[in-house]
């Protein structure tokens, strides 16, 4: 007899493995894709990636609300059908101007499938789930640029990259409908005339600190993987190819973490959560210390391994913070605000590094680290109920 709620699980795991991967086909399909469209300024994938954002925020904002009407089963059917709606715009575009719309429509899939995930398993399982749902978005990011690399290096189109992963989103689609009654009902908001309302959810004031913890978070995760390779090679005299094994082993060491995390973790530990946020902060200034070229390398290692549990722990963690009938609405809220996060904070370090220079970059991810290690210690922490049966819940392998 087979275990409905491991299948519903896998299922998300596989969906946030898809997320990955689309995640991960621009960065080497965007230079054949301008060559086919006889584009000339890279100004244009601006506005894809505006597209990108535009999309996938608007879903993950209203993602609550659209759960508590049609149920997380349905939402995630229209959420990986957006998705193979999108991409399958991008195997047949003619012209630039539908891959941005096919960009939007796939995000629009992405944020529904991203935020009701999160919210789901928040709702419905522990953390250890919720860090290897995220474990899994890591694995679709490695190989996604695998899959472009094979396929052009086959002197094959871009395009079948994202056809390929349209054919998973489709099978997704109908894994999702087959199991539409086996994914559980919500206690909270799935209750005729009990659903909170985004109004509601956004007038207490515990919900706007964690969009900001959120978007802080997103920041400190994105901006060493964008600006650490002109770092090492601009300022610290470090070979290109050396330096984006760098970024790569960066990357790994999250991967990595969040799956180390989600063997040993067997339910939500502050105990965990600060020791982690303090461990990333200790990394963000060896990064910037470097008196040895290896401690700044360590610096940026320790930065990715210890960020690895904080989004899930913090999402897992919701409910129990802004209150279950909340968290559904406040979810969606903060996995948008980690997307605002994504698109302005890296661009605030270029910004600060057209003007003082590359070297500023360190010391702004040190400032951000203290922030939101300030916001969550003496702001969130101080604010939420800790449960005692699940405040040390950091277990050795077995359960």
């Amino acid at each position: 007899m087979f275990n409905r709620s491991v299948i519903t699980i896998g299922l998300a795991y596989a969906a946030f493995i898809g997320l990955g991967l689309v995640s991960g086909l621009i960065n080497l399909a965007w230079a054949p894709m301008k060559e086919e469209f006889n584009i000339a300024l890279d100004a244009t994938l601006s506005a894809l990636l505006l597209a990108n954002t535009l999309g996938y925020l608007g879903a993950s904002f209203f993602s609550g609300t659209v759960a508590a009407r049609i149920g997380a089963g349905r939402l995630l059917i229209v959420g990986a059908g957006a998705m193979a709606l999108g991409l399958s715009g991008y195997v047949i575009a003619p012209q630039w101007e539908i891959v941005i719309l096919a960009g939007f429509i796939t995000s629009v899939g992405n944020g529904l499938t991203d935020a009701g995930l999160n919210a789901y398993l928040a709702e419905h399982h522990g953390a250890r789930a919720m860090n290897w749902l995220h474990a899994c978005f890591g694995i679709g990011t490695t190989i996604s640029p695998l899959i472009v690399t094979a396929i052009l290096g086959g002197d094959q189109s871009w395009r079948v990259a994202y056809g390929a992963v349209a054919v998973l989103e489709v099978l997704l689609v109908v894994a999702f409908a087959l199991s539409i009654s086996w994914w559980k009902v919500s206690a909270v908001n799935h209750v005729e005339g009990n659903r909170i309302s985004i109004g509601a959810t956004l007038r207490r004031p515990i919900v706007w600190m964690g969009i900001l913890l959120f978007l802080l978070y997103a920041g400190l995760e994105v901006t060493p993987a964008q600006w650490s390779s002109q770092l090492f090679t601009e300022a610290r005299g470090v070979d290109a190819a050396f330096a984006g094994i760098l970024v790569s082993v960066y990357w790994g060491s999250f991967t990595i973490g969040r799956m180390i995390f989600g063997t040993l973790l067997k339910g939500f530990s502050y105990r965990v959560l600060i020791g982690c946020i303090v461990a990333a902060l200790i990394g963000a200034l060896l990064f910037w210390w470097n008196p040895v070229a290896e401690l700044g390398y360590l610096g940026l290692i320790i930065l990715g391994f210890s960020q690895a549990p904080i989004f899930p722990l913090l999402i897992s963690n919701t409910p129990r913070v802004v209150g279950a009938e909340y968290a559904p609405n406040a979810i969606g809220f903060q996995v948008a605000g980690a997307g605002i996060g994504v698109a302005i904070m890296p661009g605030l370090a270029g910004a600060l590094a057209d003007s003082a220079g590359i070297t500023i970059v360190p010391p702004y991810i040190v400032v951000v680290a203290v922030i939101f290690a300030g916001l969550f210690i003496f702001g969130l922490a101080r604010r939420a109920p800790v449960t005692p049966s699940k405040a040390d819940a950091f277990s050795s392998i077995g359960d």
